[in-house]
């Protein structure tokens, strides 16, 4: 709820800054890949859709697209068998810079996600990778006390994203768009041991453990395209 009044809130002073711009409507999609960095204990990675559609705000120094944007992202890793899907609703703010005459354009841009839907809601990971899998860890296989162990995801009420890039201008109305950047995921999980007796209730009573939270760093690259076009009467 706070990251969708913090977009709110951005989106309201934005377009209150650029009402007297030459503007746009811009349809995008892009495809992007996720993969954390500064760790060695984690190897999260994840793919992703994304569309966005609102308005472009044309200055003689450059522009701003304000845009209300749908994710869908799916987890991946090696020997992929577990189809890990996540829904998110958001938006993001992007500078270009330079007149739109420019046929390479540098952007800036900011986006923020929350989480609505997922297909693997307290489904396995790993103890200590946070990956799905499908099974939980046995005990056994340390010495411990037998028994089972697993973490359980739970959601991924942030995603944020900031990248730099390039707009390409492939012709009037179409633009390429290649970025590079930084992401950060808030994702919440539990932790849960149990002995082979009550491995026919593992899920009952999941919701009275608390959660963990965890904030992988991770680098995006992203790929996509852009569809610009004017309102009949407009300058």
């Amino acid at each position: 709820m706070k990251q969708l009044l913090c977009i709110s809130l951005l989106f309201g002073f934005s377009i209150s800054s650029f009402a007297q711009s030459q503007t746009k409507m811009i349809i995008e999609i892009n495809k992007s890949i996720s993969k954390e960095i500064f760790t060695d204990d984690s190897d999260q990675l994840y793919r992703s859709f994304n569309l966005a559609v609102g308005p472009q705000f044309e200055k003689q120094w450059g522009s701003i697209e304000i845009k209300a944007s749908y994710i869908m992202s799916t987890a991946d890793w090696p020997n992929n068998f577990i189809q890990f899907q996540s829904h998110f609703l958001g938006g993001a703010i992007k500078y270009v810079i330079m007149n739109k005459d420019k046929r390479f354009r540098p952007f800036i841009e900011i986006n923020l996600f929350t989480e609505i839907a997922t297909n693997y809601k307290d489904g396995y990971l790993r103890l200590y990778q946070l990956t799905p899998t499908d099974k939980a860890y046995d005990n056994n296989y340390n010495n411990y006390n037998g028994g089972y162990s697993s973490n359980f995801y739970d959601s991924t009420p942030f995603l944020g994203k900031y990248l730099v890039g390039m707009d390409v201008r492939l012709s009037r109305n179409l633009n390429l768009g290649v970025a590079v950047g930084f992401t950060k995921r808030k994702m919440l999980y539990r932790t849960k041991s149990w002995n082979s007796n009550n491995a026919d209730k593992v899920f009952d009573d999941l919701n009275n453990y608390p959660t963990i939270e965890s904030r992988p760093n991770m680098l995006e690259l992203q790929l996509g395209l852009k569809y610009s076009f004017g309102f009949k009467g407009s300058k």
